[in-house]
């Protein structure tokens, strides 16, 4: 049985100073899952993050990047997406993962169709 309590969408553009607003959304939909202060900030702090990569992949292709946050089943996860992933390095996708994972219980990251998903699930503590 799914307990769901929040869910927020969110595209936005390059524009970086929109990363105030998707924090927050974050933090909502995370202190709403009963998440407490330290878990939402790094969970905050992680999305901030691969939002920041996504946005340096779309800043000069005119595209957006879209945020799904869920809150269900015990756990909150966040999936950044966007358009290409053309010309990243190896050491930047290990750094930003490396980072990530020090912050969560699960980063993944898929590439499909010229698309890139970076998916990050935190647990909500009992």
């Amino acid at each position: 049985m799914s307990t769901e309590t929040g869910r927020v969408e969110i595209v936005f553009t390059s524009d970086s100073r929109l990363l105030a607003g998707v924090a927050g959304a974050v933090n909502h939909v995370a202190e709403a899952a009963g998440m407490d202060e330290n878990a939402r900030a790094e969970l905050v702090a992680a999305v901030e993050d691969a939002c920041q990569e996504a946005l340096k992949h779309v800043a000069k292709k005119d595209c957006n990047v879209a945020l799904k946050v869920d809150a269900s089943d015990g756990k909150v996860e966040a999936v950044v997406e966007y358009k290409g992933a053309i010309g990243e390095t190896a050491g930047e996708v290990v750094k930003a993962k490396a980072t990530a994972a020090q912050k969560l219980d699960s980063v993944r990251r898929e590439t499909n169709g010229g698309r890139t998903r970076i998916i990050l699930t935190k647990q909500v503590p009992r």
